[in-house]
């Protein structure tokens, strides 16, 4: 989420009553989003920064700009998030008499929808070739477009731990990730090259295609 104010420059040393600070609008509507932070369930969150504030300590903004990104289970989830934010940026132009802009440029990730089928033939064939599964995996979010993938066609996301403590997206996690020797799984998988008989049975077997299709159109509805 891209958000602009606009209004009116002046100096503001000299006659800042000349101006509208469109700062004061972004710096309104953050504020005012940290009021909105509590009212949310904890599935549903946004992080946002200040991009631009003006050019010169002694000229009164005539233009800001903030970026947010929202986050929350499901696409409904989000819409509604959407609202809620919208509402308090709608107020922060309100309040400073500044002109309010937003536009999405980036990309919206929809929530991952697991085909059930193709998830018991990976969990099976995993745990033939030796694969422990936890039953009851911690919970955590992340960003992918996988998801917008699982909507078109039945699809899986599975992942699996490299037996490392640090968070991903982290200079260390990429160098437990890189550091011999690899995770249980992969080395199974890469002494097993023909081990991926549930890719075959979700493409080729044409009794296992037509029982994803079911579980596919349920779990998308």
């Amino acid at each position: 989420m891209l958000v602009k104010y606009h209004r009116k420059a002046s100096q503001a040393s000299a006659f800042p009553w000349m101006g509208v600070n469109a700062l004061d609008a972004a710096m309104q509507a953050y504020s005012n989003l940290t009021v909105l932070r509590p009212q949310l369930e904890p599935r549903s969150t946004f992080q946002g920064i200040i991009k631009h504030g003006g050019v010169k300590a002694n000229i009164t903004p005539d233009y800001s700009e903030l970026q947010y990104c929202l986050l929350a289970p499901t696409f409904k989830e989000v819409v509604e998030l959407k609202a809620k934010v919208e509402a308090f940026l709608r107020a922060a132009a309100m309040a400073s008499s500044c002109e309010l802009a937003i536009s999405y440029p980036g990309n919206t990730y929809l929530n991952i929808v697991p085909n059930a089928t193709l998830a018991k033939l990976y969990e099976d064939n995993g745990t033939a070739l030796g694969i422990q599964f936890t039953k009851n995996p911690t919970k955590f979010a992340a960003s992918t477009d996988f998801g917008n993938v699982s909507y078109e066609i039945p699809g899986i996301h599975p992942i699996f731990s490299i037996a490392t403590d640090v968070f991903n997206h982290t200079e260390a996690f990429a160098e437990a990730a890189a550091s011999p020797p690899p995770p249980p799984c992969c080395a199974r998988l890469r002494r097993r090259p023909d081990a991926h008989p549930e890719g075959r049975q979700g493409s080729g077997d044409d009794s296992c295609g037509c029982s994803l299709q079911p579980t596919f159109a349920e779990a998308s509805e």
